[in-house]
């Protein structure tokens, strides 16, 4: 039997749970916010946190507890913060969106996976990729030249099923474009994961360390079994690796 309300005389099980339900929303909202604000101090990296709450009017003490999730600044002080550092206040608050407002950064060729001739049309991706996303998805970026990250890059459009339920068509995958030399010069073989081969095919790779042999796959079971490949691979069987993969928004 639910409990009643002493006043109303009504059952006030269904407040209970409307107030847990609250709460569980609001602590979601707090580690998640915690958690962005985090991540604008590793992408602004703020010389001080007690300059920066003098200038928002708050207490340093007060801006390390927004970043464990301990309390929750009020929404005049959490625009001050965006504002102070340069993001924006709709990602800030709900997560939808870019740190910086809209996704200026660099806008890479696109080209659709299947093409086996290099006349094929190569256009200007949907996307752009911000420097700092770039950097923290290869850290071989960081320090370069933007022109330098922006010729190491492809986006691949997926015009198959071969690689589903982890690629499907339409889905995009970002290409980090082996340089000859360095495959030349490797040492070890690169990791697993999925790779840009020739054709233009996205497929994954299996690394054997101690073989330097190479198991090539399609996630679909329909497309057969696997090939080998030995490292270093010959001059256009490997384009590159995929770094990034998703969807069409």
């Amino acid at each position: 039997m639910q409990p009643r309300d002493k006043n109303t005389g009504k059952s006030s099980g269904g407040a209970d749970a409307n107030e847990a339900e609250a709460g569980s929303k609001f602590l979601k909202y707090r580690v998640e916010l915690s958690a962005r604000v985090r991540d604008v101090f590793a992408l602004r990296k703020p010389k001080s946190v007690t300059a920066l709450a003098e200038r928002i009017g708050v207490s340093r003490n007060a801006v390390y507890s927004w970043m464990s999730g301990e309390s929750v600044p009020d929404v005049a002080h959490l625009k001050l913060f965006a504002d102070e550092l340069a993001v924006s206040l709709e990602w800030l608050v709900s997560g939808h969106g870019f740190p910086e407002g809209s996704p200026a950064g660099y806008v890479m060729p696109m080209l659709h996976s299947g093409a086996l001739a290099r006349s094929e049309k190569i256009e200007a991706s949907p996307f752009a990729f911000q420097r700092e996303w770039l950097q923290a998805l290869e850290p071989s970026f960081k320090g370069r030249a933007e022109k330098e990250i922006g010729n190491r890059l492809l986006l691949v459009e997926i015009r198959d099923d071969a690689m589903l339920p982890t690629l499907a068509r339409d889905d995009f995958g970002l290409c980090l474009m082996t340089a000859r030399s360095l495959v030349r010069e490797a040492k070890t073989v690169p990791p697993n994961g999925l790779y840009l081969m020739q054709g233009f095919q996205i497929r994954r790779i299996e690394w054997q360390a101690t073989t330097l042999i190479g198991l090539v796959r399609c996630d679909n079971a329909a497309y057969g079994t696997e090939v080998k490949i030995k490292w270093p691979p010959k001059e256009g069987t490997i384009y590159g690796r995929i770094l990034w993969y998703g969807r069409r928004p």
